[in-house]
């Protein structure tokens, strides 16, 4: 049998509680990165160019990572959704910390919103937990949980991953290597957890298809939340100048 329907108001505190945890942990790493030895995997597939407007991608992430909590309702299977997630940072960490990779960046002059976005996002986002991408790796993941409940919707979804995952490279934020390693992360962990804690299959009912507009709302909303600032003129290159140059790897 399965365990019950998540309420909408579970969901959503599970969404704020996993954000806040996710990004909590990110910061206690690069605290403990400082003044640490920096490495590059640079490859010859690294010859993606610098394309700014695919920042509005890379933010497709939050409506990707949430999109399970959407689509899926038995609480076993979130519950093991969210075991998926809390897996891939735990198995990203021990290279954050003993083997942190950086992607050297040239800085760039803020002129336009996808240049001020690309700014925003080095400033939240600094390059020193580049390997493995768990921009990658999450967006890889979500998509594997959703195809578990329909290879309609999970296709779909990993089209988005797939966007994502090219995002990252177009913005200068990961390496191939890294991008690589996420993507093979994501699936390994979902199909591990399935593996060892199964779930019986009517925990799977299928849901309406307009279940997936949510996470779809969510993003266009945080899109208009981000990009406000520079539309309204709050801020402008004045404020921001040119941003994006990590210290050079010390190995």
């Amino acid at each position: 049998m399965h365990t019950g329907e998540m309420k909408l108001s579970e969901r959503l505190l599970t969404a704020v509680l996993g954000v806040a945890v996710f990004y909590g942990a990110y910061g206690v790493v690069g605290a403990a990165q400082v003044g640490a030895a920096l490495h590059t995997l640079q490859s010859p597939l690294d010859r993606v160019p610098l394309m700014p407007w695919t920042v509005a991608i890379y933010l497709f992430l939050f409506a990707q990572v949430v999109a399970p909590l959407a689509v899926l309702t038995d609480r076993g299977v979130l519950r093991r959704g969210l075991a998926c997630y809390a897996l891939l940072v735990t198995a990203g960490a021990p290279f954050w910390l003993f083997f942190p990779v950086t992607v050297p960046r040239e800085p760039v002059p803020v002129h336009d919103l996808w240049t001020f976005g690309l700014a925003v996002t080095r400033f939240v986002d600094p390059p020193t937990n580049c390997f493995p991408s768990m921009h990658v790796a999450e967006s890889v993941a979500a998509a594997a949980l959703i195809y578990r409940h329909h290879k309609g919707l999970g296709l779909a979804w990993g089209l988005g991953a797939l966007a994502i995952t090219g995002s990252t490279l177009a913005l200068g934020q990961h390496w191939v290597a890294d991008a690589a390693a996420g993507g093979l992360l994501g699936i390994g962990v979902v199909w591990l957890v399935f593996k060892l804690w199964p779930v019986p299959a009517e925990a799977w009912r299928p849901l309406p298809l307009v279940h997936n507009l949510w996470p779809l709302l969510f993003y266009a909303l945080l899109f208009v939340g981000c990009a406000a600032p520079w539309w309204f003129g709050w801020v402008g290159p004045e404020d921001l100048g040119a941003w994006g140059a990590p210290p050079p790897p010390a190995g």
